[in-house]
């Protein structure tokens, strides 16, 4: 089961990110800002095409791709009332 994740920047680590991917990628910067708005996360579009992508390599090698559907179970005791 592959479940695809894009990366998400939250304030104060898209800044550190940014300030470190200057550094040591500078032609890199300039993208990601296109790529993930000021609250750190990553566009509709880019995000899209990402999990599209992966879910494409899922197919080509017989994977299961996306959250699992939750398993429903029935409790073993029934719910104890607080009043």
């Amino acid at each position: 089961m592959v479940e695809p994740v894009v990366l998400r920047l939250p304030a104060g680590t898209r800044e550190w990110y940014l300030e470190w991917l200057g550094r040591a990628h500078p032609a890199l910067v300039e993208r990601y800002e296109e790529l993930y708005d000021r609250a750190g996360s990553p566009s509709e579009g880019y995000e899209q095409r990402i999990t599209g992508q992966i879910a494409q390599l899922c197919r080509v090698y017989g994977m299961a791709c996306g959250a699992p559907e939750p398993v429903r179970r029935e409790p073993k005791a029934a719910q104890l009332a607080l009043v």
